[in-house]
């Protein structure tokens, strides 16, 4: 996948938060296959594009700062793994 095609799918996504046509809320993360990164990597993307969603109407700050924090703690790990 190159570059505009990532660039596309985001813009895609983007407009789907944006129309309000993202589908029912997932309660968790059970839909998620362990053996399957770009699973993960795809729940976490949209845990991310929620929390954006979310500080930018102003809701649900505390949530936002709390959930960005954990990402950062997690991609630090990640790093030095």
């Amino acid at each position: 996948m190159g570059l505009s095609e990532v660039v596309d799918a985001l813009e895609r996504a983007e407009q789907l938060l944006e129309d309000g046509e993202t589908g029912p809320a997932q309660d968790s993360l059970s839909w998620q296959r362990a053996d399957d990164d770009a699973d993960i990597q795809l729940g976490k993307a949209c845990v991310m594009l929620g929390t954006c969603r979310q500080l930018r109407h102003g809701t649900n700050n505390y949530v936002s700062i709390v959930e960005l924090s954990f990402n950062a703690i997690e991609r630090s790990f990640q790093f030095y793994r």
